[in-house]
């Protein structure tokens, strides 16, 4: 396998220290002064999980702050509501799933908060996503085991996406090549994907373009299976920015992340709809360099050359000592 083995730590007052599974006080935790990991994200214990099996639906009618917590959620989970509060629950989805197995893609959804959770679908299949909407913040969560890790949305009317995603750990997504997902044969797998509206914030979390899926770990057979950039396990990117002339995106801040792995890191090329608001800032990041386009240079950035787009302050990541400074790794490729 390419990966390569981390190590977290988290900077005190007496200097660097390494983080376990015996973090308790998470609430303690500053973003940005440790790289997030089993020991700070996700479930605290599933042992202790109040099993509900089947579909749940949030409505409009309940807007009023609520908090579920401790809950294991085995179908779908439907946010047409506001100001919930989702804390140490697990979201595993139905057994056969097709799309994302939370999704909050409503004018209603809004100020829906997710702290301490894993999404982590109980089925794979090549149209299985993890959490997808608007109106939502995922803090400390485990994403893994779906095409999609993180999706922002608008609703039907709303201009808005209004996504936060920070101090998460985003990993092991799938991806299947052949795939009859899209027109090119394969998944367009991303750790995050933006489908739009305006605003969204990714920060302090760590993102590994990495699969596990069987086609992401053997060669291209030259029939339209396995991994096209064979020995690199990566899947298509680790934010993919969209936009369309009904639903442009922009308002962008990515700060403090560590990324690594994808065809490319972060893929904004796609469509002249894209980051037409602003600001857009991509800054004080640590990006890996195992990624399949590095030609002229590794494709840390991919976008149009009339976007307007910050992109300062990002160092190389050292995975010996994530929260050291490394050499400036601000490649930005306009296609």
């Amino acid at each position: 396998m390419p990966t390569q083995r981390v190590v977290e730590w988290h900077k005190t007052a007496l200097g660097l220290i390494r983080l376990g599974r015996s973090v308790v006080d998470r609430d303690a935790l500053v973003g940005g002064n440790y790289m997030p990991g089993p020991g700070t994200t996700g479930v605290i214990d599933e042992t202790t999980l109040t099993l509900y099996n089947g579909g749940q639906n949030f409505n409009p009618s309940g807007s009023a702050p609520e908090t579920f917590e401790g809950y294991r959620y085995q179908g779908m989970v439907y946010l047409n509501c506001s100001n919930k509060t989702f804390r140490n629950c697990l979201f595993e989805g139905p057994a056969s799933p097709t799309g994302a197995i939370v999704q909050g893609n409503y004018d209603a959804s809004s100020g829906n908060t997710f702290e301490d959770c894993t999404f982590r679908p109980r089925t794979a299949n090549d149209v299985v996503n993890c959490v997808q909407g608007r109106g939502l913040t995922l803090r400390r969560c485990d994403i893994s085991g779906g095409v999609d890790g993180a999706g922002a949305t608008r609703g039907s009317t709303s201009l808005r996406s209004d996504v936060v995603v920070e101090q998460c750990w985003i990993h092991d997504l799938l991806y299947y090549r052949p795939s009859d997902t899209h027109a090119d044969g394969q998944t367009h797998s991303d750790a995050i994907q933006w489908h739009g509206g305006l605003g969204l914030t990714v920060r302090y979390n760590r993102i590994e373009g990495f699969s596990p899926s069987p086609d992401a770990n053997r060669p291209d057979d030259g029939a339209g299976g396995g991994a096209p950039f064979y020995p690199l396990n990566v899947i298509m990117s680790l934010l993919m920015v969209n936009g369309t002339a009904s639903a442009p995106t922009g308002e962008l801040l990515v700060e403090g992340n560590w990324m690594d792995g994808g065809f490319v890191l972060i893929n904004a090329q796609q469509t002249a709809n894209c980051l037409t608001t602003g600001p857009n800032r991509i800054i004080g990041n640590r990006f890996g360099d195992a990624v399949g386009y590095t030609s002229p240079v590794p494709h840390i950035l991919s976008t149009r050359s009339d976007k307007q787009i910050e992109f300062t302050g990002n160092t190389h990541w050292d995975k010996a000592i994530p929260l050291a400074t490394g050499t400036a790794a601000n490649h930005r490729v306009n296609v």
